[in-house]
């Protein structure tokens, strides 16, 4: 197994290179979303799978504190892990208008964008063409 650090918008990998590709809670983090979908598109052989999962930006403040009080935070860092998370995390990521957006005018069939049951977390499924 090998690591290679690379940008999402300038992936160092040739055209049809993954038969699927998953990524998670990194689209916030992309300089330019549409391109780096596009990069997405452009390793993934075609009939491929992308599947995406990001933080849903649109989460409200309860359901996110709901969230985060059942995970594994510690318990003495959950409502500074809360209020870091409000602002830093959910307050930059993409509502499902925006992330399905995103993948306008990629070679992409199929492109659902669906809230994870019980989660504050989008998961996007798209087929390449």
């Amino acid at each position: 197994m090998s690591v290679v650090r690379a940008q999402a918008e300038d992936l160092p990998f040739a055209d049809g290179s993954f038969d699927s590709l998953y990524s998670s809670c990194t689209w916030k983090h992309w300089p330019d979303p549409v391109r780096g979908i596009a990069e997405c598109v452009r390793v993934t052989r075609h009939g491929g799978s992308i599947v995406i999962v990001e933080i849903d930006g649109s989460t409200d403040p309860m359901t996110f504190r709901a969230f985060a009080f059942s995970s594994q935070v510690p318990l003495g860092l959950r409502r500074a892990y809360v209020r870091f998370a409000l602002r830093t995390v959910v307050g930059v990521a993409p509502d499902p208008t925006a992330f399905a957006e995103s993948f306008f005018g990629a070679r992409v069939e199929g492109l659902t964008v669906t809230k994870i049951d019980g989660t504050p977390f989008l998961l996007a499924h798209a087929t390449v063409t």
